[in-house]
């Protein structure tokens, strides 16, 4: 675990738990954390020397200021791993032991006849269904193999380079046409690769394109520089630091247009450091004035209120200071613009019903702020606006859901809106298998209206007309007092206590992160509270439930 600074604080609560498991020990949990000096900013020192006594940890530490020359955690990484983690391949796959127990013999482990796949963005030439991901896949899995322990340290605690599957989209259908509903609705079908699997629960990654009319305006801009850069003009970037590899979408020269078109993320809200960086090239002193103030500390109010509350978008900024643009060296532009990085949807076809395609229920994402114009979501208008037999740069990762082993139990599903995606995989799993019934599988779905955002209605109607499974709806705009999924919950209060106490139902819930998951769990809290008559053990009760893996959380902004 590298944890500097407040870094620290996912793993001081994992820590803590194996500690109360009593499965902590210093041969398994290596923790390096740094800060400036030891006698200031060392973050729950006597824990860990509490810890470290009791043989439950192995502590490294780096002091930045507390010495001459300064310390920090990024130090010899094939050194650290080999001495001092012998077993980090049994963790690289610890949620895999199948996978493990497998590659333990080297003869027989799937992954080392393909570890040397070629890794792609989805635009380069050689770029196809064989040679188009990170990490070759073995059925059932979705992590590859590396072979060296120092890799799979490097590998285990830096941020991910994905490589993406091309792959061509079906068929998209609107399912809540903007006229009538809230919000533009998509779903969209995609050819599964033969080389992927998935399961109920697991996400799709999917890396998109920026909009034509951003990569033209950027181009634009690029080319009235004080050295033009032209579309064609072709960029390599150089490692200058051990440390710090250059990015695998990086490591052949690429043109301008296809830095603009597949990897600057020409959406993104400018970042406090961009503004320096323009400050820094700007020769004009009324804009360095206004650029300076932005970064300052006395500015941020004013920072906030130009960059992140309306949405502006980097392209924005450089127009709004067109002499810093014209001025600022070519190399910086991989500090202004950030990567675009994938984003995740919860896969809402099944595996067994839906065989050779992937599915994705998709909200568009427009609207409108203090800006002339629209602010539009990259991704989401990216997949809207493909044709059929379009190309798509995929990759599935597991899922934050684990879906209850023992089928016998009840499962309460919540999902409102588009979070009904990853219930829809599961469910139709279910039906598939011939294990789904009514008295099993409890689905609280919610929308606006049910004549116009009622997502794969037909489906449930089948399936309880089938006895295969328990609907419960909120339309929240159908009458005038507002009901959500939490109100009709709290109608059943009965059954779910049964369902909860008596039958140790699992619970998840999957949607909006706003108000919904909370006012779910406090129905919750209601309903154990029947059971035990005692508010403060109904929450004790909860929270076990969570620690049990009985209520699960997959929520989004």
């Amino acid at each position: 675990m590298v944890g500097p600074g407040t870094g620290i604080a996912p793993f001081r609560s994992y820590i803590h738990t194996r500690i109360s498991n009593q499965t902590a020990s210093a041969q398994r949990l290596h923790l390096f954390f740094g800060c400036r000096n030891q006698g200031a900013d060392f973050y729950f020192n006597q824990e860990w020397q509490n810890a470290i006594q009791a043989n439950q940890l192995t502590l490294y530490t780096a002091f930045s200021r507390d010495q001459e020359e300064k310390i920090t955690n990024n130090l010899s990484f094939e050194s650290r791993v080999e001495a001092k983690i012998p077993y980090l391949v049994e963790y690289y796959f610890n949620y895999f032991p199948q996978t493990l127990d497998q590659c333990k013999d080297s003869s027989k482990c799937p992954y080392q006849g393909v570890v040397k796949t070629d890794r792609c963005w989805g635009y380069e030439p050689h770029c196809n269904q064989h040679t188009a991901y990170s990490y070759p896949l073995c059925p059932g899995e979705h992590k590859g193999w590396v072979k060296s322990k120092a890799a799979q340290f490097d590998t285990f605690y830096r941020q991910a380079d994905f490589g993406y599957v091309k792959e061509q989209r079906e068929e998209m259908t609107v399912l809540c046409e903007p006229a009538l509903a809230f919000q533009d609705v998509r779903h969209i079908k995609l050819k599964l690769p033969a080389t992927l699997q998935y399961s109920p629960g697991d996400v799709l990654l999917v890396h998109p394109h920026n909009r034509h009319s951003s990569v033209r305006k950027c181009l634009e801009l690029l080319q009235d520089r004080d050295k033009p850069l032209t579309p064609s003009s072709r960029l390599r970037v150089v490692q200058k630091n051990q440390y710090m590899p250059v990015p695998y979408a990086l490591r052949k020269p690429l043109s301008v247009e296809q830095l603009a078109t597949f990897y600057w993320d020409l959406n993104a809200t400018p970042k406090r450091y961009a503004f320096e960086v323009l400050a820094h090239f700007t020769p004009s002193e009324l804009e360095q004035e206004k650029l300076t103030e932005f970064t300052s500390a006395e500015g941020q109010t004013d920072l906030l209120n130009y960059a992140h509350r309306p949405k502006r978008t980097v392209l924005e900024m450089l127009t709004d200071f067109p002499h810093a643009t014209r001025a600022v060296p070519v190399e910086y532009l991989f500090e202004l613009f950030s990567p675009i990085r994938p984003r995740a949807f919860s896969i809402a076809s099944s595996p067994k019903t839906h065989s050779g395609e992937l599915h994705l229920l998709v909200a568009i994402v427009k609207y409108k702020t203090k800006m002339l114009a629209p602010r539009y979501g990259l991704c989401s208008n990216y997949l809207a606006a493909l044709n059929p037999g379009d190309s798509v740069a995929i990759s599935i990762k597991r899922g934050s859901f684990v879906f209850p082993k023992n089928e016998e139990r009840p499962l309460i599903m919540v999902g409102p809106g588009t979070g009904i995606a990853p219930f829809r995989s599961y469910i139709h799993t279910r039906i598939s298998n011939q294990t789904a019934s009514a008295q099993r599988l409890h689905l609280f779905f919610g929308c606006r209206n049910q004549g116009a955002d009622f997502y794969f209605n037909q489906e449930w109607q089948n399936a309880i007309q089938a006895n295969q499974l328990t609907l419960y709806t909120a339309f929240s705009r159908d009458q005038e007092e507002k009901i959500y999924v939490q109100h009709v919950m709290s109608r059943h209060l009965p059954l779910l206590q049964d369902l909860i106490c008596s039958h140790q139902a699992t619970v998840l819930i999957a949607g909006n992160a706003n108000d919904m998951p909370t006012a779910v769990r406090e129905v919750l809290v209601e309903t154990i509270t029947l059971e035990l008559q005692d508010e403060e053990e109904a929450k004790q009760y909860v929270e076990q439930m969570e620690r049990e893996g009985r209520l699960q959380t997959e929520t989004w902004a």
